[in-house]
């Protein structure tokens, strides 16, 4: 439905490059603002070396690039290994498309998506996840750094499909490499044309990236695009750094870009956005 003052696709189109320079206001306020955030220290502080060892590759594991098979299990194996060893670099060499379900992350993580590589979200809704809650307002969360919220007016009768790239209570994260994350929008938009939460019978869309009750997680050199729903949400985290990301989702309902929801010590820097809704959003929870 076209909200009344709003000329259409065209019209959004021309206000959000119209936009554009206060959103790079936004983020040179930020980076002004550090030193004083930081109380004299680096802030966020810096993430551990992208070079963590093990180093491993996840075509090692069985997953392949051919822009068909579903390699969430190659993924979440890929992952365990991980875990196990404390740590690891884990790399998405490409070229071509890895396709997955949703994916959890761990804990003293650097997962590299190499220049040439994407990693795609699956073409199909067959066995995700859906979360008896939606996934905001959060479930009360004990573990959360910054506090957990309390379920509120806002639940989905049906739930809520859960976030497809997503770190839940893990901490030291780095996402990297060159390459693209495509949440495969069209899947979900499908579902429902007539908005994210118009669908009554359908739980709530997922979050492309989702990263709830995290500490010092670092995103950058990718190209975020293609959300069904928000792009990236920080959530109930802290002590995050996003620079040098590209977010394209221009089109869909709640295109949001970037969302940072009842977090702390964040930063956004020389990023880009061409999104359907919000560009850049600092919100206190539901």
């Amino acid at each position: 439905m076209q909200r009344d003052g709003d000329d259409g696709p065209q019209s959004r189109s021309l206000l959000r490059r119209a936009l554009a320079p206060v959103g790079m206001l936004q983020l040179l306020l930020a980076q002004s603002m550090q030193p004083a955030c930081a109380a004299g220290a680096e802030w966020p502080s810096r993430p551990v070396s992208p070079n963590r060892d093990p180093q491993l590759d996840v075509e090692a594991f069985g997953a392949v690039a051919d822009n068909r098979t579903d390699n969430k299990h190659a993924i979440a194996k890929a992952l365990a290994a991980c875990a196990a060893s404390h740590g690891c670099t884990l790399t998405f060499p490409g070229p071509g498309i890895y396709v997955s379900g949703p994916i959890a992350l761990v804990s003293n993580l650097t997962l590299v998506v190499a220049e040439g590589a994407t990693l795609h979200g699956a073409r199909s809704t067959a066995g995700w996840p859906v979360l008896p809650w939606p996934e905001w307002p959060s479930k009360p969360n004990g573990n959360s750094p910054v506090g957990g919220g309390q379920l509120g007016p806002y639940m989905e009768p049906n739930g809520s499909f859960v976030g497809w790239f997503r770190g839940y209570n893990v901490s030291d994260v780095t996402v990297t490499g060159g390459g693209t994350l495509d949440g495969g929008g069209s899947l979900w938009r499908n579902l429902c044309a007539r908005g994210a939460n118009q669908c009554p019978a359908l739980p709530q869309r997922p979050y492309m990236l989702h990263f709830e009750g995290m500490e010092r997680v670092h995103l950058s050199n990718l190209r975020v695009q293609n959300s069904g729903f928000w792009t990236v949400h920080f959530q109930y985290s802290a002590e995050i750094l996003v620079e040098k990301l590209s977010v394209y989702n221009p089109a869909g309902g709640n295109a949001d870009g970037i969302d940072i929801d009842s977090s702390r010590n964040a930063l956004v820097r020389e990023s880009t956005w061409d999104v359907g809704d919000d560009m850049l959003c600092v919100k206190s929870g539901k």
